[in-house]
């Protein structure tokens, strides 16, 4: 909840974040007291976690992981015009410096709470593990479900956002019902990043996020 918006506008309904071994889940080693903010430290295979693809950050004694690039693309298009310039620094390929990079993503992440834009999983439950296996594949319907009813669906009603993206084809189908019972909330659907392999999918997928989270802020009175 540390990144959640105080009002929230937008909300990015994600299908899942990826399995944390019960030996992950500790206290990350890295310079946090560098940076101005004061940061959750316990390591999670989740987006909003700095530490997540960034083993500077997460320190020697965590794995080192790639991380969900993918998805911080997705960050910038919502708080920025989508190009290769607005992704490039939060990248390591295009920004190799370790501090600079940290900062960027702080930054965006600030602008993301300001323009009330809020990443939600679905599902409660990890679906991934770390080798990309989706895991419950015979129950994955029932999963969504059943975490929606008892838990997502609550914080979704409750956070009464403007807009909902739902990043991911097959969550809109499972949860077509449940999605359509929100009264008075603009629904959108696009693909999962890493799913998108026709020419200018991706590119759809970052202009609507942008359209969706700018359109959803200035109908609130934000700027």
């Amino acid at each position: 909840m540390d990144w959640r918006p105080e009002v929230v506008h937008t909300v990015l309904l994600a299908e899942s974040h990826v399995y944390t071994p019960e030996h992950e889940l500790q206290i990350m080693r890295g310079p946090h007291h560098l940076f101005p903010r004061s940061l959750n430290q316990t390591f999670a295979r989740f987006v909003y976690c700095l530490g997540y693809g960034e083993s500077e950050f997460a320190g020697q004694s965590l794995p080192a992981t790639v991380g969900t690039p993918q998805f911080w693309k997705l960050f910038a298009s919502c708080a920025h015009t989508p190009s290769p310039l607005a992704f490039a620094p939060f990248l390591k390929g295009t920004n190799p410096s370790f501090f600079k990079r940290i900062d960027a993503k702080l930054m965006l992440l600030e602008r993301l709470r300001s323009l009330g834009v809020w990443l939600v999983d679905a599902s409660a439950i990890a679906l991934y593990s770390t080798g990309g296996a989706r895991l419950y594949q015979q129950d994955y319907e029932s999963v969504l479900k059943c975490c929606w009813n008892n838990y997502t669906g609550h914080l979704v009603r409750q956070a009464a956002p403007h807009s909902i993206v739902v990043i991911g084809r097959g969550v809109a189908r499972t949860l077509e019902r449940e999605l359509s019972n929100l009264a008075g909330i603009k629904m959108h659907c696009v693909h999962q990043p890493q799913g998108c392999r026709k020419k200018g999918m991706i590119e759809d997928v970052y202009a609507t996020l942008h359209q969706v989270c700018q359109n959803a802020a200035q109908a609130r009175g934000v700027r």
